[in-house]
């Protein structure tokens, strides 16, 4: 499966870049069907002050195997880019690729023009709960 940032592409030209991975149970290493993954464009490095360079981000929702990919338009600006990948399902925080725990920030992906990168695991941790009755002892 594979989504197009920024609409539809010329069918002539190539995507700038694909990145593909999996979301998972962050404690189990399952995946994690329904989740809903975004890319998000940082900006190009060296470059502080320009605009986002995508049209926006777009979603892909997972299927049973927890798979994801994205084809990455090319930017406007340097042929280095700087990207987020970000997932989120009820009942989970939304977590990101390069998370390693329930808390954590995530680790940007740099592109350079026709990279592929697979086999990125998005890690998703569940909320606690916690349950029981509260007595006075007596």
């Amino acid at each position: 499966m594979a989504a197009l940032l920024g609409g539809p592409a010329d069918s002539a030209s190539a995507p700038f870049a694909v990145v593909s991975g999996t979301v998972i149970d962050g404690m189990t290493g399952k995946p994690i069907e329904g989740a809903t993954v975004k890319v998000d464009h940082f900006q190009a490095r060296d470059c502080f002050m320009c605009p986002h360079m995508v049209n926006g981000p777009a979603n892909i929702v997972t299927g049973a195997d927890g798979k994801f990919s994205f084809d990455i338009p090319r930017p406007l600006g340097p042929l280095l880019a700087r990207y987020q990948l970000q997932a989120s399902k009820p009942g989970y925080p939304v977590g990101a690729f390069g998370v390693r725990r329930p808390v954590g920030d995530a680790a940007p992906i740099d592109l350079m023009e026709g990279e592929r990168l697979d086999g990125l695991d998005v890690p998703l941790f569940r909320r606690a709960l916690v349950q029981g009755t509260v007595t006075d002892g007596h």
